[in-house]
């Protein structure tokens, strides 16, 4: 289990950093949000796995928190369709959708597991 875990975070940490412009909201890149969220790997990827741990729902807040724009979100939903792709067949997509509610937090993740999703038509809901 931890070798999947460490495999998950290579896999995540290996992705090219996209770097925002300065004028966006959302001061993260994609390796930004991969390191807020590499402790959710292990959950996302385990049947077993009931509740994310601590570590991963703070990433999940703190990213959510600074999608603050409509072009922030479409920006994290891109990056994390980049690290569900990375991550591949090993991620379970109702985990992945649940994570910001499993973590007490409101905000409607976009279906990021579904490769044909376009996340520029997600809508600004807060």
């Amino acid at each position: 289990m931890a070798n999947i875990a460490i495999l998950g975070m290579i896999s995540m940490m290996m992705m090219a950093v996209v770097v925002m412009s300065s004028g966006d909201h959302l001061a993260a890149s994609c390796m930004s949000v991969d390191t807020k969220l590499v402790s959710c790997v292990s959950y996302v990827e385990s049947e077993k796995s009931e509740n994310p741990p601590s570590a991963c729902c703070s990433g999940v807040k703190a990213i959510v928190a600074e999608a603050t724009t409509k072009k922030d979100r479409v920006k994290l939903c891109n990056c994390l369709q980049q690290a569900v792709e990375k991550l591949g067949d090993q991620i379970i997509p109702d985990k992945i959708t649940g994570l910001p509610k499993a973590c007490g937090v409101s905000f409607d993740m976009p279906p990021i597991a579904d490769k044909n999703f376009n996340c520029s038509t997600i809508s600004f809901a807060v």
